[in-house]
């Protein structure tokens, strides 16, 4: 199985993340695949449920942070016809 990493760092103003972060949102609670680009690699992703959201706030002397995570766990095909749902990240260079 390929491994694949997307990490962009972006400078935008508060309401620039707002609607970033809402445009993600929506994506995953379409329950459809979503893909995340950036220069022209691209990364699909079909996330199931359940998944963990985890949110840690760091506040330091060089600056404050905040991350959001999201994690799912893999899941193989089932066996047969009707193969039922399993995650899938698709990198495309």
């Amino acid at each position: 199985m390929s491994k694949a990493k997307y990490k962009e760092t972006l400078s935008m103003s508060r309401q620039q993340a707002a609607d970033y972060l809402s445009s993600l949102g929506t994506d995953l609670a379409s329950g459809k695949p979503f893909t995340l680009t950036i220069g022209s690699q691209t990364l699909t992703l079909d996330i199931p449920e359940p998944l963990t959201l985890e949110v840690q706030a760091k506040i330091e002397e060089a600056g404050d942070e905040l991350e959001l995570e999201i994690k799912w766990p893999k899941r193989l095909p089932k066996s047969g016809p009707g193969n039922g749902n399993f995650s899938q990240t698709h990198v495309q260079p």
